[in-house]
């Protein structure tokens, strides 16, 4: 009987099929990771701030023979206070009621001769206003000297140690 299935199946034309082979699995293994180690970052030392000391401005009136609102600074001297290394602007007003007058600053530790003769021994002055006439006044801006206190002085003749006061500058 076998013979004549194919017999038909030759006489009608049609041809025996060929089954398709299944097909074969060939895809290659995904390797398998090992896991790997996490690494923590490498901290960054935070990159240190240096704080700008603040701009400081203020007014100092100079009177007859005095800083200030005493008449008194060989005993009781005016105190200005300022950080290292700010920026210091200092308006000088002089309200005496004919004399000039100025505000200087003597260096740190500097020995001021009694009585202070203008011209005379001004290597000790660290920074100077100018000479301001009566009724004038005139602003200067300076960085703060190093820390320390220093003794400021009206260098005209004659006016020291009557006219004087003190600079103290604080560390920022």
């Amino acid at each position: 009987m076998l013979g004549a299935v194919l017999f038909v199946t030759a006489a009608c034309g049609g041809a025996a099929e060929t089954p398709t082979p299944a097909p074969t699995n060939t895809s290659v293994p995904i390797a398998t990771l090992a896991p790997t180690a996490t690494v923590a970052p490498t901290p960054v030392a935070p990159t240190p701030t240096v704080a700008t000391p603040a701009a400081v401005a203020f007014t100092v009136a100079m009177n007859d023979l005095y800083f200030g609102d005493t008449n008194d600074n060989m005993n009781n001297p005016p105190v200005w206070s300022v950080t290292s290394d700010a920026e210091v602007t200092v308006t000088v007003a002089n309200r005496s009621g004919g004399l000039q007058h100025n505000w200087a600053i003597s260096k740190l530790d500097a020995v001021i001769p009694q009585p202070f003769v203008g011209g005379e021994g001004l290597d000790i002055v660290l920074l100077d206003s100018g000479v301001v006439d009566a009724g004038q006044s005139t602003t200067i801006t300076f960085t703060a000297p190093a820390v320390g206190e220093y003794l400021v002085i009206c260098t005209v003749p004659g006016h020291y140690p009557v006219m004087q006061g003190k600079l103290v500058v604080a560390s920022p």
